[in-house]
C-alpha cells in the first residue's frame, strides 16, 4: 500500500464542516444584530411615549382648574402641539372620579410598530 507522506489540500468533509461552522457563526451574528436593532427601536419608542405622557401631565399642572383638566381632549391637544407622534399612537387620559380632590389621573400612551404593540402608563394625583 502506498502512503502519502506530504498530504496536501483538504477533503470534502473538512471543507463541509468548515462551511457549516462559518454559516452558524455568521447566522448567529446576524440574529444578534437584528435583535439589538429591534431592542433599540423599542427603547426609543418607550422614551418618546414617556415624554409625551410627561408633557401632558406638565400641561395639566399649568391649567387653571380641575374642570379644565377634565374636559380637555388631550389626544387632540398633543397633535395640535405638533409633537412627533409614534406610529398609530393613541393617548388616553383616565380620570377615576372627576369630582374628587385630588384627581387620580392616569395617562396611557399606546402605539403599534411592525405588528408589535407598546404601552406606557403614568399615574399621578393632582389638585387645583
Amino acid at each position: 500500500m502506498y502512503k502519502f507522506k506530504n498530504k496536501r489540500g483538504l477533503t470534502f468533509i473538512e471543507i463541509l464542516v468548515t462551511v457549516m461552522i462559518l454559516a452558524g457563526a455568521i447566522g448567529g451574528t446576524l440574529m444578534l444584530l437584528s435583535a439589538s436593532m429591534f431592542s433599540s427601536q423599542y427603547a426609543w419608542d418607550t422614551t418618546v411615549a414617556t415624554s409625551h405622557a410627561q408633557h401632558i401631565l406638565e400641561e395639566m399642572q399649568l391649567r387653571e382648574s380641575s374642570l379644565d383638566i377634565v374636559y380637555t381632549n388631550w389626544d387632540q391637544w398633543l397633535k395640535e402641539d405638533e409633537m412627533d407622534l409614534l406610529p398609530q399612537e393613541e393617548i388616553v387620559v383616565d380620570i377615576v372620579d372627576e369630582n374628587s380632590v385630588p384627581l387620580d389621573i392616569t395617562v396611557n400612551v399606546n402605539w403599534k410598530r411592525s405588528k408589535r404593540k407598546g404601552t406606557v402608563a403614568l399615574t399621578t394625583q393632582m389638585s387645583k
